[in-house]
């Protein structure tokens, strides 16, 4: 007989949760840009997707899950991190890049309450 465990394996959990969070924020940004808080929003994916035979490269890698861009023009990316989520050494580069650029801003998004403050912090 098999044994079950007591937990369900970490790195589910963390991959679970940091999907949840991925959706919820998602969908808060399309309730900003619908009332008009923010312009623009997007989901950006980073990696390769094989289609047939082809394979087709996504965002360079590093690349944040999300931007928004507020009506002041203000570019706010967003890097979605569960419990425990560390950001690559792409990711940090990446990050360094935008910290040296105005009017863009680079955020590590572990909840929908943090988010929500990025967004009302940088759209008004």
């Amino acid at each position: 007989m098999k044994r079950i465990p007591k937990k369900t394996p970490r790195r589910f959990k963390d991959k679970r949760s940091e999907a949840d969070l991925m959706r919820a924020c998602q969908q808060y940004l399309q309730l900003a840009e619908n009332a008009g808080d923010i312009i623009h929003h997007d989901r950006l994916n980073a990696g390769n997707i094989v289609i047939g035979r082809r394979i087709v490269r996504m965002c360079r890698p590093g690349t944040p899950d999300l931007m928004a861009i507020t009506k002041s023009g203000t570019v706010i990316w967003m890097e979605v991190k569960g419990p425990d989520g560390k950001m690559s050494v792409a990711q940090k580069a990446f990050k360094a890049k935008i910290e040296k650029t105005p009017h863009h801003f680079h955020h590590v998004i572990t909840s929908l309450e943090q988010m929500i403050d990025v967004i009302n912090i940088l759209t008004y």
